[in-house]
């Protein structure tokens, strides 16, 4: 017979196992995000397009290393003992276009799944000439995915007053470094991050050639400072919490511009599997949201790093589609001003003033007008005019009819709403090349009741 002590204690046990599952779930819930299935290795695999497969665990990538000789397939020992074929087919048979399910990065749901670093497996396979053409990791935890980036607030320093002490610009700085870094790039043994006081981090480095001095050299510009939050998004997302959705990484900084540093590396490491390949440099500021106001000094810094650009690619615009490849050929430039009218020293009655004291409202209007067409939008000086060349026309007519409907893919208020042309063309070279006016911010102006 159960005592009521022992009742009690069995009691309190009880309670606090089904505290701990509600925690748990809450967790689960607050750090996981949407879920969203892709493959995570891509391609049909077979032993015949393999020379080589690596398959490693707790952390040691090559534990068991299989190799196709001349006698076929062997476990790379001493002794070199065969394979059964029938069972590598298989095995590759049942990798290949294995898709998952990705749902949260964060550490607390991980470890409860038992994904850690220490747990992992990996396979790697390769092709007769040694060139990696296939990887997958199994357990790993979130510590080098890029998406990590994303919860790093570095926000630029006109929209954090506290920049310069928070260290938050720092820290993804060294992030951006430490995933750099484990690529394996050849020759990369100078990427620093240059601080002083009073400026933002900058990161530089270099890697030769494959022809040394002969090779041409490669700039590959970005930058890891962000915009504002901008609160709130949509239920399902945040600015600093990653998340994967139809295959697209959402959350700040995972497009302008975070995806600069990783995207160069992978590029450069691409390259550099092949037998000619550029020099290259990577320069990534934090300054570019604000400015970038450091940038000239840090490059004067660093000549002897830089060298002189062959081609500069500045990862920082958009693409059209994810079907082809998209080079940003010219960008409008800008007029920023801020227009201030003051026609009374201190604020009086409407009913009192009005029709007597000019509104500053319609001053507003009658200055804007000089420079717009109200009717059409058509800037009317013609100093902002510019004459389109005629190959960018060309251009123009190709680009938006592969663009018809991206084009007009904006998340409008109101249904039916009608754009400022439904021509795709006219549409394309207005937002291109055709000079636009915007008002970006109204102040002064007391809040309705």
């Amino acid at each position: 017979m159960i005592k009521p002590k022992n009742l009690i204690i069995l009691a309190a046990v009880l309670v606090i196992l089904i505290g701990v599952s509600l925690m748990q779930k809450a967790k689960h819930e607050e750090h996981t995000g949407s879920a969203a299935t892709a493959v995570v290795l891509a391609g049909q695999f077979t032993p015949e397009q393999l020379g080589k497969l690596s398959i490693g665990f707790k952390g040691e990538t090559e534990q068991l290393v299989l190799k196709n000789g001349p006698e076929g397939w062997v476990i790379e020992t001493m002794f070199n003992a065969r394979i059964n074929d029938q069972r590598l087919s298989t095995l590759l048979r049942n990798f290949s276009d294995v898709a998952g399910e990705f749902r949260s990065d964060s550490d607390q749901v991980l470890q409860d799944y038992g994904l850690r670093d220490d747990q992992a497996v990996t396979l790697r396979g390769f092709d007769a000439a040694g060139v990696e053409v296939m990887a997958l990791n199994l357990g790993n935890t979130a510590e080098g995915f890029p998406g990590q980036f994303i919860r790093i607030p570095n926000l630029s320093r006109d929209f954090d007053p506290e920049w310069a002490t928070n260290g938050l610009l720092e820290k993804a700085g060294e992030f951006v470094m430490a995933w750099i870094g484990r690529q394996g790039l050849k020759g990369l043994d100078n990427l620093q991050m240059l601080t002083e006081e009073g400026r933002t981090p900058f990161l530089v480095g270099s890697m030769e050639g494959s022809k040394g001095k002969e090779s041409k050299n490669i700039f590959f510009y970005g930058h890891i400072d962000k915009q504002p939050h901008l609160l709130p998004w949509r239920e399902g997302l945040s600015p600093t919490e990653p998340v994967i959705e139809n295959g697209k990484l959402y959350g700040r900084g995972s497009s302008d511009d975070g995806y600069a540093p990783f995207a160069s590396a992978v590029i450069m490491k691409l390259l550099q599997r092949m037998p000619d390949y550029p020099r290259a440099v990577f320069l990534f500021e934090a300054d570019e949201e604000t400015e970038s106001k450091d940038l000239i000094y840090y490059m004067t810094q660093k000549k002897d790093i830089l060298g002189t650009p062959d081609m500069l690619i500045c990862l920082d615009s958009g693409a059209g589609n994810y079907d082809q490849l998209w080079v940003t050929t010219s960008l409008r430039g800008i007029i920023d001003c801020q227009l201030q009218i003051k026609v009374l020293s201190e604020g009086v009655h409407s009913g009192m003033a009005s029709g007597l004291v000019p509104s500053c409202s319609r001053i507003a209007r009658q200055l804007l007008n000089r420079l717009e067409d109200v009717n059409t939008g058509e800037i009317l000086p013609e100093f902002l005019r510019v004459s389109i060349p005629q190959d960018r026309l060309q251009e123009g007519q190709l680009t938006s009819h592969l663009l018809e409907t991206q084009l007009f893919d904006f998340p409008v208020a109101n249904k039916g709403q009608k754009f400022a042309t439904d021509d795709a063309l006219e549409g394309y070279l207005n937002m291109t090349w055709k000079s636009q006016l915007e008002v970006t911010g109204l102040d002064g102006l007391p809040a309705l009741a």
